[in-house]
């Protein structure tokens, strides 16, 4: 959100300075941007939703354990990150495309706006403002892409190979590593238990 509030700023200045400004739109995908970033939030499972889904009852009182309790929560996980990860993979993909063009018209506006940064009289404080705000946008684009990369290094080696791809919008990957973590039992139950998930 905050690549649109700054850019809701950068457009009350350009209605300031319209011709000092005029680049104001090679920007206009930052809240668009944004507003696909609020919309994919709704998909990701929040840690509460995860934990109210996880379903004990199939475990018995005597047949408790801490081995089939970490089986039947590492099954249930993955489910509900398949699940997720299908319902989601669209805007994962738009979101990270989005991502891609944006840095591409971000990395063009700064070149023209240094380029027009020459203290010409009457345009200083516009030349300041686009050079500053073009500089912040970039900043916000390279630490999207450093957040997914350093995710590898946040979790365990078998899941840190596929999860990067995930939030990039490679859904599939992560669906059939999260199969072939399972033992071979609880591979055949996976179909029943995504439609009693969703």
């Amino acid at each position: 959100m905050l690549d649109v509030i700054l850019w809701v700023f950068l457009l009350f200045a350009f209605f300031a300075v319209p011709k000092g400004l005029w680049g104001v739109w090679f920007l206009i995908g930052h809240p668009l941007r944004g507003v696909l970033g609020q919309i994919l939030l709704k998909f990701l499972p929040k840690t509460h939703e995860i934990v109210e889904d996880i379903d004990l009852s199939e475990i018995s009182h005597q047949e408790m354990s801490v081995e089939k309790l970490t089986e039947k929560i590492k099954f249930d996980l993955s489910i509900q990150f398949m699940n997720k990860s299908q319902e989601s993979k669209n805007w994962q993909l738009m979101y990270s495309i989005a991502t891609g063009l944006i840095y591409v018209f971000d990395v063009l506006t700064f070149c023209i706006a240094f380029y027009q940064f020459q203290g010409q009289p009457g345009r200083e404080h516009a030349d300041v403002i686009m050079l500053i705000m073009t500089l912040t946008f970039l900043v916000i684009d390279v630490y999207y892409f450093t957040w997914v990369l350093s995710l590898k290094g946040k979790l365990p080696p078998d899941m840190a190979c596929f999860v990067s791809d995930a939030v990039l919008g490679y859904t599939k990957k992560m669906s059939r590593e999260l199969w072939h973590n399972l033992d071979s039992g609880a591979r055949t139950k996976v179909e029943a238990a995504k439609n009693k998930f969703r």
